[in-house]
Parts: structure tokens; sequence; C-alpha cells
């Protein structure tokens, strides 16, 4: 009995541990919330990210939201504006300065001082469903869409990539596209085992994954190290590193929901945004956010931070915040 007594007084003070380790690192941050964006109210936040001009791009399913760092102005097709998308799913500026809006179902705007030009299915899209966009080292700006991925080139060509055989290559949905630090191209789908890497023109699965059978890749970054933070769905989060896949034990809601975002932070963090709520990964320890804000169990949706070192967090809190910054204090 006296055993059984320490051993209960022992997991309490491990316990209290380990919550006030989580709520000390969280507790250093301060947050703000927006439930609405100018004429946008109550709506889900598909993207957020930052342009050169400093503002605030925000995509909902009701248009484009531009924070100026005190008020939010609204962008969506209109009938002089030149504009052809009502919804905006994903975002990207390039490194010509361009701003690129993909759609929910009016496909691809790219935009910049001097011209609008659309990209549907009717000029190569596979679908008007645009999903993610990404960047490569080359200017490549590649187009993942609800029925597969093109990429566009500098001069304009639209390009398939080819898959390696035995793949699926056709009618994948896209998730997530990420050019890592060596310029290499990553694809998450929605398909099983879809997780694939562009090498010499193709398309492959990791190999390093074939022992996780019937895994289902929600996320992935590349942390100030090098290593790549994997989400495998409801198996876990996973560490890849110089050819070596490990899957990590964190004790947090990591260990059982989906992780739909992850970004690493200038300051070596690593964020991850799951189905239930945040997480953040620092110095070897896993913070799982408890507080009392809907962060706490909301569906995460992108995580970035902006040129100031915030934390901007894009949720599907549609009544409650569906877009937060985290600042230090």
């Amino acid at each position: 009995m006296e055993r059984i007594r320490r051993l209960f007084i022992a997991f309490l003070i491990i316990m209290g541990n380990v919550l006030f380790a989580d709520n000390s690192f969280f507790d250093s941050y301060v947050y703000q919330s927006w439930a609405s964006f100018d004429t946008l109210n109550g709506t889900t936040t598909t993207d957020v990210v930052q342009t050169t001009d400093g503002y605030i791009n925000i995509g909902t399913y009701e248009g484009l939201a531009r924070f100026d760092g005190v008020n939010f102005t609204t962008h969506k097709k209109s009938k002089d504006n030149g504009l052809t998308f009502v919804s905006v799913r994903a975002i990207l500026e390039d490194s010509t300065g361009a701003l690129w809006i993909g759609s929910n179902d009016e496909g691809l705007q790219r935009l910049d001082e001097e011209s609008k030009k659309t990209y549907t299915i009717q000029n190569g899209l596979p679908n008007n469903s645009i999903r993610a966009l990404a960047e490569d080292k080359k200017g490549n700006i590649w187009v993942g869409t609800a029925a597969g991925i093109v990429y566009i080139t500098p001069k304009g060509h639209m390009i398939a990539p080819q898959f390696d055989s035995g793949t699926v290559s056709k009618g994948v949905i896209v998730t997530e596209i990420f050019c890592d630090s060596a310029g290499r191209v990553w694809l998450l789908t929605e398909n099983e085992k879809g997780l694939f890497m562009f090498d010499d023109g193709v398309f492959r699965t990791r190999p390093e994954l074939d022992g996780y059978d019937n895994y289902f890749a929600t996320s992935i970054c590349q942390d100030s190290k090098g290593a790549f933070w994997i989400g495998l769905g409801e198996k876990g989060i996973f560490h890849y590193s110089n050819g070596r896949v490990r899957r990590v034990k964190t004790n947090t809601i990591l260990d059982t929901y989906s992780t739909n975002s992850s970004y690493s932070s200038k300051d070596g963090k690593v964020w991850f945004g799951t189905e239930r709520g945040l997480v953040v990964y620092e110095n070897g320890n896993f913070h799982e956010y408890r507080g009392n804000s809907s962060l706490g169990s909301a569906k995460i949706n992108k995580i970035i931070s902006d040129r100031e070192g915030n934390i901007w967090i894009a949720t599907d809190k549609a009544v409650l915040e569906n877009l937060l910054r985290v600042s230090l204090k």
C-alpha cells in the first residue's frame, strides 16, 4: 500500500510538472483573435500569408481579406475589378512579387501591378478547385488541385509532372506542396501512401515509409537543422533525417489526432496544428495548448510567422476565433 501511495504521489508530481511546463510555455505569449474580417463574418480561414508589402492576406470561402495591422479590406470578384475569384483556398506571393490566388472552384488567378491572368481547366488545369500552391527554386509555380497537379514555368508554360509507375498519378486530391531547403518539391495527397518527392523529373513515394502500411500523409515541414517532421494522420508524427524515419512519441494530442499544418519558426520551434488544437516542439519537449481559448479544440488549417516573429494561426472556428496572432510578451 505504501509503495502504491508513493507511486501515486510521484505520478501527481510528474503530471503537475508537465502541466506547469505547458502553462509556463504558453503563458509567455499574448493572444489576439478575430472572428470577422471587414465584410466577411463568421467564415473559415483557409490560408494566411504575409506579402512583402506587409499585409497579412487571409483566404476565406467568401473572399480575400487583407489586414494592414488595423483594418481589413475585402477583395473578390465584382463587376469591374477584374478579379475572377469569389472564394480563396490558397495564396502565394512568388519571388517576382506577383500574387497567386487559388479559388475553391473558379481556378487560379495571378495578379501583379501590370496585369491579371486567370488559369482554369480551359487552359490546362486538372481541376478548378485549387488546394495548394508553392514556388520552387527555379521559379516554377506548383498548383495542386482536387484532381491532380501541374506547374507553371516562368515563361508561362503549364506542365503536368510524371509519377513513378505503380503510384496514383491521375485524379489525386492535393493537400499540400512543400519546397525544402535543397529545392526539392514534396507533394501530399489524400490518397493512401500519398507522400511524394519530385526526383529526376518524377514524383516518387518514400521507401523509408514502406513499413507503415495504409498511412495517409497530412503535414510536412523542415526544421532549422534540416530534418523533416511528417504527420501521418492518426499514426502520429514522424521525424525524417539522413534517410531514416522514426515515429516520435509526444504524449500529446499529436499521438492520436491528425496534424493538418506544421511550421518551423526562425527561433527553432516547430508548431503543429491538429484536428483538435495546437502543440509546439522546443528543445526536445512537446507543449500542448490547454488554455481557455477555442484554440484548444480548433481544427488548425495553417500556421505562419510574420516579419516581426508573430505566429499567425488560421482555424475553422467560424463563430469564435478563426484567426489568431500569437506574440511573445
